[in-house]
């Protein structure tokens, strides 16, 4: 049961947190670093991805940890995907879940096949929705809707340098159109995330890590302090850091032949 809950709440963080707000607050030199950073993604034709997701809930007498693991190999136009998640209880233990999903554009629709359990699963997306929920579409809007950002120095990410930029993402605007998300959707429940987004002079980013414990605890907490708990449970951490690479050099891939007849 509690790692039902979790799944779910995990699922819904990661299609959610792709909104940034607005009120951008930012030096010259650090909006022309964000600037040239949406121009450089904006062109790429594919890229990798692997994401790295701590979740730690905790109560007066127990702390649990799920940790989840993906991989993504990106093409844009036309788009396709291939990706891998693992999850576990605990860091680096028990694997309670994992699965693969490709995933192709065609005929303004992208085709989904999930594997889970030796079994595949097919679906279909209008091509808009599906593709602005992925990787490239909350980067654009980390780079345009950041408050308060700050250039905070340099650091490396595998051997290459990148310039560290720091900022806030408004609550109210990150969260998606469920109503377990309205009370902080409708600003009753105030609470923001920390990002910081590594950036290199020709403006790839190289990694995004994004702290949204407040977000996610005032998700479960809602406006009206007298309301029941949804449970003692609370959110200890829930953070997320993606590093990206593979700039337009992704091998191109096809989808099995045993995938798509098994579908």
């Amino acid at each position: 049961m509690y790692r039902k809950k979790i799944m779910a709440m995990a699922a819904g963080l990661i299609l959610a947190v792709g909104a940034a707000g607005c009120g951008t607050e930012k030096g010259d030199d650090t909006t022309a670093i964000l600037q040239k950073a949406q121009d450089t993604m904006s062109k790429l034709e594919s890229l990798s991805a692997d994401s790295e997701t701590k979740i730690v809930m905790k109560n007066d007498s127990e702390t649990e940890t799920t940790m989840i693991w993906r991989n993504q190999e990106i093409f844009m136009n036309p788009f396709k995907m291939h990706y891998k998640t693992k999850v576990m209880l605990g860091e680096g233990s028990e694997v309670v879940d994992a699965e693969e999903q490709y995933a192709e554009e065609r005929d303004g629709m992208v085709h989904t096949y999930m594997i889970t359990v030796g079994d595949v699963f097919a679906d279909s997306y209008g091509a808009e929705e599906f593709i602005g929920e992925q990787a490239l579409a909350d980067l654009d809007l980390y780079l345009t809707k950041l408050q308060s950002a700050q250039n905070v120095g340099t650091e490396e990410i595998n051997g290459v340098s990148a310039t560290v930029v720091t900022g806030i993402l408004d609550g109210k605007d990150m969260v998606d159109s469920g109503e377990e998300w309205a009370d902080i959707r409708e600003g009753k429940v105030d609470v923001d995330a920390s990002i910081k987004l590594w950036i290199t002079e020709d403006g790839y980013i190289l990694r995004h890590e994004i702290d949204a414990t407040a977000l996610m605890n005032g998700m479960r907490s809602g406006a009206d302090p007298e309301a029941e708990p949804v449970d003692d449970w609370s959110y200890g951490a829930y953070v997320e850091q993606m590093t990206y690479g593979d700039f337009n050099t992704v091998p191109d891939f096809e989808i099995p032949a045993e995938v798509l007849e098994a579908a």
